[in-house]
C-alpha cells in the first residue's frame, strides 16, 4: 500500500503525534475493514481465524475486543507469533498433525462457534467443517478458483452449519474499523512489517517477498 503522510508534523503535543501516526498508517484501514466485516457481530464465542495474513491478524484483536476466545490457524510461524501478540488465545500450525489435540486440550469438549476464513481450499474447508459445533457459522472472504472446491452439503445440513461468503464493505464498516485503530484495539505497528521511502519500491517488494512480510508501506 502507498501512503503519503503530511510533509510536516507538529511536535508540540502528543495529540499531534497521534494524528500523524493515524495518517501514516491510514492505508491499513481498508484491510482492517475487511477484518472487521469478517468477525462483525460475533460475541462471547469461540472463534477460529484461518489464515493470519494482514487481514487475519487484524481480525484477532477485533474478535478479542468482543469478548471472544480466538484460535488462529496458519502455516507461517511468524504470522502466528504476530497473532499471539495481538491476543490469540491459541495458535495452531495447520501442518501440525496434533492440531486437533491442541485445540481439545485448551477448550475440552467445547466446539468452535464461528470460523472466519481468509483463505479457503479443499483440505482447510473439510477440516473446519469437522471442527465446528452444530448451528455454527463459517464465513469466508477468499476462495481458490482452481481446483474447484467440493462441499459436502449433507454434513452442512446434519450439523446445521451456515456457510457465508463476504464480499461487501459498507461505509459504516470503514468508520468502525478506523475507530478501532484510533482506540488502539488494532496496533498498526504490529501489522506493518516495515516502512520504505517511495523511491525504494524494488527494495520494498524484495523485502515483502523474502520475509513473507504482513504489510509493507511506501511513504513520501
Amino acid at each position: 500500500m502507498i501512503r503519503r503522510p503530511p510533509r510536516s508534523t507538529p511536535s508540540n503535543s502528543s495529540a499531534a503525534s497521534d494524528v500523524y501516526k493515524r495518517q501514516r498508517y491510514s492505508s491499513i484501514i481498508e484491510p482492517a475493514t475487511v477484518a472487521y466485516n469478517l468477525v462483525k457481530g460475533v460475541k462471547d464465542s469461540i472463534i477460529m481465524i484461518v489464515g493470519t495474513g494482514s487481514i487475519g491478524v487484524m481480525a484477532v484483536p477485533i474478535a478479542k475486543h468482543n469478548n471472544n476466545k480466538v484460535i488462529a490457524v496458519d502455516i507461517d510461524e511468524n504470522h502466528l507469533n504476530t497473532a499471539k501478540k495481538l491476543g490469540a488465545d491459541l495458535t495452531v500450525n495447520f501442518k501440525d498433525m496434533n492440531r486437533d489435540k491442541k485445540i481439545e486440550n485448551m477448550f475440552g469438549s467445547q466446539r468452535i462457534d464461528f470460523v472466519g476464513m481468509t483463505h479457503v481450499d479443499q483440505e482447510l474447508l473439510d477440516w473446519v467443517i469437522e471442527m465446528v459445533r452444530r448451528c455454527s457459522t463459517i464465513a469466508f472472504i477468499d476462495i481458490v478458483e482452481e481446483p474447484m472446491i467440493q462441499v459436502n452439503f449433507r454434513k452442512l445440513w446434519s450439523k446445521i452449519i451456515t456457510l457465508k461468503g463476504l464480499d461487501s464493505l459498507y461505509f459504516r464498516d470503514f468508520e468502525n474499523a478506523a475507530e478501532l485503530v484510533e482506540k488502539g484495539v488494532i496496533n498498526p505497528e504490529e501489522v506493518v512489517s516495515k516502512l520504505f521511502p517511495m523511491d525504494q519500491v524494488k527494495e520494498a517488494y524484495d523485502y515483502k517477498v523474502k520475509n513473507n512480510a504482513l504489510k509493507v508501506i511506501l511513504t513520501n
